[in-house]
Parts: structure tokens; sequence; C-alpha cells
């Protein structure tokens, strides 16, 4: 295995006798030591709808080539030497096979290079849903295929890059629940569920539900709203829910944006928590649509209220889940006491949502999950393709 650092733990649990070969993540290596400090100081902001996730002394910068998309940053400077880091790594190494979550630099690495492609995927069309970055994107592609390919190609869209049909998808799709796959080469497995890695200095709060208690779990990650909001709302909703619910709700908020536990009123904060110790008594989930949130919560039939912010990729897991009625989508005006004091309070609504979600979580248990997925991966794996593509690549490198 040749993978980056964030994903050594998961690997070496899954097959205890291979070799890994971790190498530095290509999208955050890939920036000059100049703008570094700039990204630091990013990503220690609290900036409602454009949030970065801090930086912590292990981190894991997977996520950053979209975030900065989002915000607008340079593409060029950034993709271009991202995609050189991996095709070098593709030389290097001559994988049989490689994994992505849909990044753009390892679609069009696996595209100039020929190397067979296991994409993670929610099929949200980008070029519909993505608007003016995908445009943006789009172009820097175009170039960097006529700088590294040496082999002459026409133009060929970055929709059609990911939608290759030769790509193996395993597919995390609320609608694909329970339906046949499009083709041979997409099938679903549902949530993967990793272990969530704590930051250095970081403190995990150990929750133990109360007996007597209606549990909430809240995970909102970044560019959804502010930390400052939740801490500010949710106490004064749940001060307002119990007034008037004859069982209280105790709400427990993960956020990289606390240093330490300490709670206010009916809710505890904690820098991260256990989802599987909350979510069995969970009665909502509250997030920001990311598609891990979404499949914990509903892969133990709890309903969510999501918040996704202007991410289109949240914005489209978010609608999934309230097309199905398993879920309610919120706009971040709509993030206030009275409007989420009155969704907890609404008992017909939520034995609707509830039976909902627990159809999903059915649905999502026979599909297998991260198990099934690095099986389907191992039965693609030592199929032959053309090396011959990478030593061209390499050649072209040393000489442009």
């Amino acid at each position: 295995w040749c993978c980056s650092q964030a994903m050594v733990e998961q690997i070496a649990r899954t097959y205890p006798g291979d070799t890994i070969r971790p190498y530095p993540n290509p999208t955050f290596m890939g920036t000059s030591p100049l703008i570094q400090p700039l990204f630091r100081r990013i990503l220690a902001a609290d900036i409602p709808q454009r949030m970065l996730p801090k930086l912590s002394e292990k981190p894991n910068h997977e996520w950053l080539f979209d975030s900065y998309v989002t915000v607008g940053f340079d593409e060029e400077d950034f993709f271009l030497p991202a995609l050189e880091t991996v095709l070098k790594t593709l030389i290097r190494y001559e994988p049989d096979l490689m994994f992505t979550y849909g990044c753009p630099v390892g679609l069009t690495a696996s595209h100039i290079s020929g190397v067979p492609i296991v994409t993670f995927d929610n099929l949200m069309r980008l070029r519909n849903e993505g608007g003016r970055n995908y445009q943006r994107m789009d172009d820097t592609v175009q170039k960097a295929i006529t700088i590294y390919s040496p082999f002459t190609e026409d133009h060929i869209p970055l929709e059609d890059i990911i939608r290759n049909e030769k790509h193996f998808r395993i597919l995390s799709t609320i609608k694909h629940l329970g339906r046949e796959p499009y083709s041979y080469n997409e099938v679903f497995v549902g949530g993967f569920e990793p272990p969530q890695a704590l930051s250095a200095g970081q403190q995990m709060a150990q929750p133990q539900p109360e007996e007597g208690t209606r549990t909430v779990y809240a995970y909102f990650g970044t560019a959804s709203i502010s930390f400052r909001l939740v801490r500010k709302i949710l106490p004064q909703v749940f001060e307002e829910v119990n007034r008037l619910c004859a069982t209280p709700y105790r709400c427990y908020v993960g956020s990289q944006f606390v240093e330490k536990p300490f709670e206010e009123g009916d809710v505890t904060f904690s820098p991260i928590f256990d989802p599987s110790k909350l979510l069995p008594h969970a009665a909502f989930v509250f997030s920001h649509g990311g598609i891990n949130t979404v499949m914990q919560a509903l892969g133990h039939g709890v309903p969510l209220i999501m918040v996704p912010g202007a991410i289109f990729e949240r914005r489209h897991n978010a609608q999934e889940v309230a097309a199905v009625h398993a879920g309610v989508l919120l706009e971040v005006e709509d993030f206030t006491v009275s409007q989420l004091s009155s969704l907890l309070l609404d008992q017909a609504h939520e034995q609707e949502l509830r039976r909902n979600a627990r159809y999903r979580q059915q649905l999502i248990q026979e599909t297998g999950g991260m198990h099934r997925a690095f099986d389907l991966m191992e039965e693609r794996w030592l199929r032959p393709y053309d090396k011959e593509r990478l030593d061209a690549i390499a050649e072209h490198m040393r000489t442009a």
C-alpha cells in the first residue's frame, strides 16, 4: 500500500500483514512554503460560511483541496504541484490500483496515467451543482493535461473524467439504498464509520446518557454555521424545550473549535465525541450534511436536522435525506431558537422522521459497510493495465 498518512491506521487494522508506505499529502505539500503560514492563519479562523478546520499537530489536509476552491484560492498554483506529486508517486511505485474520495487531483492523475481507479462517490453532478467552481476546476484540469500528458488528447471535460465508466464506484448516496446500481461498476456499501482520531492536546468527553433524558448529538463540521452561533443558540433551545417537555433533552456538541470539554446549561461541548456511544440513545442528530455524519445517524435509525450552508456537496446530501423524509434541511438563517424548538417539540413529525430513518437503517445494515468495500476492492485488485504509460509520463516530465 502507498497511501497518505491519514489512511495508514485504517489499512493497517484491515490488512495487518501488508506493507504500507505513507507519502506526504499531495494537496498540502504542493503549496509553496511561503503561503503555508497564510493557510495556518485561515485554518485557525472561525468564519461563517467559509470556515476551515483548525490545524492540529498531526493534520489531515485531504479536505483542503476542495475547501480552498470554495474560498477562491488560485487553483493553478495549487493544483499543478499537487498533481505532479501524485504522478511522481505513481511512477515510483507503479501501483495496480488507485483509490480516491473523488478529489480532482487523483482523478486527473488516473486519467493521464491510465492507472485504474476506485472512487467513493455520491453521484452529485458537479457540472450542474458546482457552479463557477466547476468551470474554474475544468479549466485548470485541461491545462494540467496539456502540461503533464505526453499523449495527444482532445478536450475532455472534468465531468467526463469523474464519470468515466471504467471507474469502479463505491457509492454512499441515500437514493441508492435498496436499489440496483446503474452499472456493473457501481455498488452501494453504505457508511464507513472509520474511527476519529484526536488531535494532540484534545480531550474526548465520555458521555453517559442519563436515564430519563433524551439525547441529541450535534456535529456541524466546517463551512456550515459558525461555532459562535452554535454556542449561542443551542443552550437557549434546550432551556426552552426542557421547560415544556416531560422528558428533558441533553445535547452533546462535538467541535474542533473546542479546546477542552465544558457545559452550558443542558449542552455539553467537547472537541470530539465517540458517536457509537451517543447515537444508540439519540432522538436527533444535528449535522452540516457531511456524508459521514449522515450515514452514522441513519445507520442507527436516528433522524437528522441538517444545516448545510452554501457548500453544494453537503446541500446535495441533505436534500437526499429530506427527500426520503428521514431528516429536515434548514437554511442558516433558520438556525434559531424558535425554529429548532418547534422541531424538537413536534412529536408527530418526529415519529414520521424516525420511522423513515429506521427503514434507511435496515437498508444500510444490509449493504456491508467498510468491510464489504475492502472485499469488493480486492476482487479488482490485480487487473492488468498498460504501465508503459507511466514510463512515457516520466520521460515527458524529465524533458519538459
